[in-house]
């Protein structure tokens, strides 16, 4: 196999802007990692994080882990859905609210490594059920019904409210999921508390301040069970993140921000990020007020 990777790995390097993951799911993380380096994959696809039961200790170790494996040398690179696997917004979700899909949106863009994500994710998409009839995925057609397949994952992308949800003018090969009218972009853009322009306002965030895209990761002891911190360190720039993974809103301390760069004193946290709700995270001198399943990203 290493050879093979070499040889892959010398065919892209001789194109520029080129990048090669590989789909490593059939190896541990450990394992995982051996693929990745400097003459092999650029990355690699781990199912640590996004199989990891919904808590911020389970996120938190998932992410240590990874990101230890990585060390230096390398850069991680996470993904929450994939085109074989459930769709996160069934995997924690129950019913039709997004605010645990935010808060994942929130830990997903800000911690260190490369964010993958699926399509219709940044609107929430459901899995779709399908009939045995109307399977398109041959593992589903024959192990139904012990496994009904990965067509649910694989619905057309909702774009509108239009017929087929503007994905196609004809009958696309697999059918609509039924919500398509109400969850689709075109209604989530005009509306400014949508997990669509969640993910825009922390897309925006994360390409304005390196702290975020290419700062170093510094994961904090957990003061409350259902609260994971960390740090974000650049050399002109700190960022500090903070999840609720509770229903009940949490306050957490927080830690003081060290002289960065060229400042020789401790700097003054500020609130960047708290949400897109109209209850948000809120900021006191030593503490941030967290919502449920709200989240703050502090700056300095």
């Amino acid at each position: 196999m290493f050879p093979l990777l070499k040889e892959i790995r010398g065919i892209v390097d001789s194109y520029s802007e080129r990048y090669v993951v590989g789909e490593t799911f059939l190896a541990d993380a450990v394992h995982a990692r051996l693929y990745i380096g400097p003459d092999l994959l650029h990355a690699g696809f781990d199912y640590g994080y996004a199989k990891s039961p919904w808590g911020a200790r389970s996120f938190g170790n998932a992410i240590a882990f990874w990101d230890a494996l990585h060390g230096e040398e390398a850069w991680p690179n996470y993904f929450l859905n994939n085109h074989d696997t459930p769709r996160s917004s069934v995997r924690y979700v129950t019913g039709e609210n997004d605010a645990r899909l935010k808060l994942l949106a929130g830990m997903h863009l800000t911690v260190r490594g490369t964010p993958y994500l699926y399509y219709g994710e940044e609107i929430g998409m459901r899995d779709t059920r399908y009939r045995r009839s109307e399977l398109q995925d041959p593992v589903g057609k024959r192990y139904w019904p012990f496994n009904k397949g990965r067509d649910g994952c694989r619905s057309p992308m909702q774009w509108d409210a239009s017929l087929y949800a503007g994905f196609s003018s004809v009958q696309p090969w697999l059918r609509t999921n039924p919500d398509y009218p109400l969850r689709n972009v075109q209604a989530q853009s005009e509306d400014p508390h949508s997990l669509y322009h969640f993910y825009k306002q922390l897309i925006q965030l994360r390409r304005d301040n390196p702290a975020l895209y290419a700062g170093a990761l510094d994961l904090l002891p957990l003061e409350k069970e259902s609260v994971l911190v960390y740090k974000r360190t650049a050399a002109e720039q700190q960022a500090l993140i903070a999840l609720n993974f509770s229903n009940r809103e949490q306050k957490v301390s927080i830690p003081l921000a060290a002289a960065n760069g060229t400042k020789s004193e401790n700097q003054a946290w500020q609130l960047l990020f708290g949400g897109n709700d109209a209850i948000q995270s809120a900021l006191t001198e030593n503490h941030v007020q967290l919502p449920a399943y709200g989240l703050a990203i502090l700056i300095a």
